[in-house]
């Protein structure tokens, strides 16, 4: 038999901790949310002097766009007028078929993407899409077409479409291809506590506080004497920005120099004003933008290339390489590889390959003044150049 013992029921106390003894804290409830963030940018390729092209290039060949950003990455599309070679047993069955591809040049990069490719009827002035991709995910460097991981279709469209004599895509002699590149990022998850919930209205100022620093010269402690032009400087920004600045203003050489100006010999004053604006500002030298143009334009991101590998200054060289490697003509192909080669600069390298091999302007280029000046000037450094296109466009048609 059982028997039934009193049970006392207490008052729970408010507050306090749990466990013996202790009450029960109000419980606090956090959300937090991930959602899907889709970038999509378009390009419009126009790939001139088709009939031409035709007669130039083999399977395997292509034409490549100017580089474009899409979702922090850089992109091409690559043309094949003759096909890529690779497009598996329907290319082998039909190898009537020219080939189109976006790829991604970003080295060092893994996205998620898709890519729309759309041949533009010029009869019409309508858009025909012929190849569309789902979403993928691309790591450089893993394979694709000639090397490059890429979005499209060995079968793009056949080249008897392309090729008749009243062909509604082939207009003056040339074609227009429509690229829509779409990368998709995953948002941040963003909690969404009273805390996280508060504004702060605070904008941040520190570019333009540097800015204004760099132009008041307050607190400056070092001078530079550029072609009879003095700047002053704060040594700790540039040693900072710059190795070789800390080098030359905390090493060993600064007890030598004492307080006289550091000279600055074989670089002109706006070259050295445009150095100094992007080490305190990250951004390049407004005069680029406005008061040369064209070639003097080119020039000038030259010399300013060459500054930034003389001190190290990394993202500007990055950035005059980038400039230099959209603005390449079969007249500055040769000059801007002897450049290249001389900083040691590879995306720049690289890219004087490519442009003579992918646009099948060897001959063309061999022929130009500029290389027959640098090849008299640095038969080496040319031989160099010949011999890396030859191996790229053995790799292209292989």
């Amino acid at each position: 038999m059982f028997s039934c013992l009193p049970i006392s029921i207490w008052p729970r106390p408010r507050g306090g901790g749990g466990g013996a003894g202790g009450g029960v804290t109000e419980l606090e409830t956090t959300t937090s949310s991930c959602a899907t963030e889709a970038i999509r940018r378009k390009h419009v390729f126009e790939v001139c002097g088709y009939g031409s092209l035709l007669s130039r290039v083999g399977a395997g060949s292509f034409v490549r766009s100017a580089a474009f950003e899409v979702g922090g990455h850089d992109w091409a599309v690559r043309y094949f007028p003759a096909g890529d070679g690779k497009g598996g047993a329907a290319a082998v069955q039909q190898p009537g078929f020219a080939s189109a591809f976006a790829v991604l040049l970003t080295p060092v990069a893994e996205v998620r993407a898709s890519c729309n490719l759309t041949l533009v009827s010029r009869q019409r002035g309508t858009p025909d899409v012929v190849s569309r991709t789902a979403p993928t995910k691309f790591v450089h460097g893993g394979g694709g077409v000639a090397g490059a991981p890429a979005l499209g279709s060995s079968t793009f469209v056949k080249r008897s479409q392309l090729e008749a004599p009243e062909s509604a895509y082939v207009c003056g002699d040339s074609i227009r291809i429509e690229c829509v590149v779409t990368v998709f990022k995953f948002k941040k998850a963003n909690p969404s506590t009273a805390a996280a919930r508060v504004n702060v209205p605070i904008t941040p100022t520190l570019s333009n506080d540097l800015v204004r620093l760099l132009e008041t010269k307050e607190g400056a402690d070092v001078t530079f004497k550029v072609e009879g032009e003095v700047f002053a400087a704060h040594a700790t920004v540039l040693a900072m920005r710059s190795p070789v600045f800390k080098a030359e203003l905390y090493g060993p050489m600064r007890e030598k120099r004492g307080h006289q100006h550091i000279s600055i010999e074989d670089m002109q004053p706006d070259v050295f004003r445009a150095l100094l604006h992007f080490i305190y500002t990250d951004t390049m030298f407004p005069v680029i933008d406005d008061d040369l143009g064209g070639d003097g334009n080119k020039e000038f991101i030259k010399h300013l290339l060459v500054a930034a590998d003389r001190y190290n200054v990394q993202g500007l060289e990055f950035i005059c390489e980038k400039t230099l490697c959209e603005g390449l003509t079969i007249a500055t192909v040769a000059s801007m590889f002897a450049l290249a080669d001389q900083h040691n600069c590879s995306r720049l390298r690289d890219a004087c390959v490519e442009f003579i091999t992918a646009s099948d302007t060897l001959a063309d280029v061999v022929e130009s003044k500029g290389y027959r000046h640098l090849k008299s000037l640095c038969p080496d450094v040319m031989i160099d150049l010949f011999e890396k296109a030859t191996k790229s466009q053995k790799i292209h048609s292989a």
